[in-house]
């Protein structure tokens, strides 16, 4: 029987690991020691399934944050296999690389932790390596243990706004202390002006290296995060030093910039909180662009479609759903100014109204990202609704926010076209079916036609094997009491 396997199309918030399962036993602790920094020379003797192997043991310091384990020198494929202490098999680096690598953080899968570590370097083919027409029978090698350490914090100053970066090389972590006097009313830390999906830890006294330690943390899939401290908090805010550790989670081989900013107050600074002016829009592509936003609530997210300039718009139920099963009360709109960069996150939204059964729900803009009321005469751009029937064969047009739309972190809109391959029937009416390409994050994006009308909101895909089918429900569905809801704010 063949399987069939049927996707939304809403990003789920990144979670911290899960335990690696165990795969193997290892023999008992080695004798020789690996030492951070200090590459360690030796040969692999290959004599086919009984070839040598090298085992050392490797003590991960407590301050380490992550430890990156590499083979370099190396002319054959050799392998690295990682222990722990009871001899279970965390991690191997099996591809078919000559000089393998394995990074381990605390955040990862597996999860670094303190203690001891066997690292094995084996050949493990069938057959010894033939170079030159000469059988290779020992292999000269050398392990490289790289750690990186939490480091001295970077002081900061309340008020003062920051920029820095994350780097690979430090597995895009960052640490920083600020002093909290007596009379601070809260703790409070801002990032902005980023392309990634950055995270916020907060602890009293020195940066521990495992983000789980931390006492306090702000973790969504959003960029400008926000984490506020309060001394009726739990813990309560005290005086005296407190440690902040920024990570990206997601990424760890794409270098991305950012604002931080400190504040001794609960309220979000005042050179965050203004809301700026859209663009003009120039011709029906550039419109539409710009009135596709993201959205995303603390645990997923997904697209949505503007469709009045008073600031209704369209979206998928499950990319606004909570995991209470209600609406999402925390909703932030990203709108894609510069179409390099991922999304700016400028406005706040609720649902007004919803329909599970269609996979629809209807939303409005009601603030500025941090709460500014939106200014008189604000006007957003909009989308035309196309009601009409379609046809098969017809041209269309997506634009969304799918994941795989970025290399970092977070996703730069996307535009892709399909045509009507056909239409599903269901108890509200038909489903529209595409050969467009869409992916998870599409949700409640545009479905446009030729003239850049939207036709209808990208809901799911349904794969087999190597093939896959997108789904839309069609502007039809649309309930006519949301009709008359859009209808009046045109004519307000």
């Amino acid at each position: 029987m063949k399987t069939v396997s049927v996707k939304t199309l809403a990003l789920v918030a990144f979670s911290f690991i899960a335990v690696f399962p165990a795969m193997a036993k290892n023999s008992p602790t080695p004798s020789r020691t690996l030492r951070p920094g200090v590459a360690y020379s030796d040969v692999v003797q290959v004599f086919g399934p009984e070839s040598r192997v090298t085992k050392l043991g490797f003590d991960v310091p407590p301050d380490a944050y992550a430890v990156e384990f590499s083979i370099q020198g190396s002319v054959a494929d050799l392998d690295i296999v990682i222990s722990d202490e009871f001899g279970d098999v965390i991690a191997i680096a099996e591809e078919l690389d000559f000089n393998e690598s394995i990074f381990l953080s605390r955040i990862g899968d597996p999860a670094l932790v303190t203690g001891p570590l066997t690292v094995e370097v084996i050949y493990q083919l069938a057959a010894a390596p033939v170079i030159d027409g000469r059988t290779i029978r020992e292999l000269p090698f050398s392990l490289l243990a790289r750690v990186v350490d939490v480091g001295e914090p970077e002081p900061l100053v309340p008020g003062r706004v920051i920029n820095a970066r994350l780097l690979p090389g430090r597995g895009m972590m960052q640490v920083y202390e600020v002093d909290v006097p007596v009379a601070a009313g809260a703790l409070r830390v801002d990032i902005a002006d980023t392309d990634g999906d950055l995270d916020i830890f907060v602890h009293p006294g020195r940066p521990p290296a495992d983000p789980h330690a931390y006492a306090y943390s702000s973790q969504t899939v959003r960029s400008t995060e926000s984490l506020v401290v309060l001394p009726t908090g739990a813990p309560p805010l005290t005086s005296g030093r407190y440690s902040i550790m920024i990570l990206d989670q997601i990424s760890l081989d794409a270098p991305v910039e950012y604002s931080l900013l400190v504040s001794l107050q609960s309220e979000p600074p005042a050179s965050l909180v203004g809301i700026e002016a859209l663009p003009r829009a120039r011709g029906p592509l550039e419109r539409s662009l710009l009135a596709t936003v993201e959205i995303s609530i603390p645990d997923g997210g997904g697209s949505g479609v503007i469709v009045s300039d008073d600031g209704y718009l369209l979206t998928n139920w499950h990319v606004v759903e909570g995991p209470d099963g209600n609406p999402s009360g925390d909703i932030m709109i990203g709108v894609s100014v510069d179409h390099t960069r991922p999304p700016a996150e400028r406005f706040r939204a609720e649902v007004v109204a919803y329909a599970p059964d269609r996979d629809l729900a209807l939303l409005r803009i009601t603030s500025g990202r941090y709460g500014a009321a939106i200014p008189p005469g604000y006007r957003f751009p909009t989308v035309e609704m196309r009601t009409s029937p379609l046809a098969i064969a017809e041209d269309l047009q997506f634009i969304g926010y799918p994941w795989i739309g970025g290399t970092g972190s977070r996703a730069s809109i996307t535009y892709t076209r399909g045509t009507v391959a056909g239409f599903q029937r269901t108890g509200f009416g038909l489903l529209v079916k595409s050969d467009g390409e869409i992916n998870a994050g599409n949700s409640g994006g545009a479905a446009l036609d030729r003239a850049f009308r939207l036709i209808g909101l990208p809901t799911s895909v349904v794969e087999e094997n190597a093939g896959q089918l997108a789904y839309v429900v069609p502007m039809s569905a649309i309930p006519d009491a949301w009709h008359e809801i859009i209808g009046r704010s045109k004519n307000e």
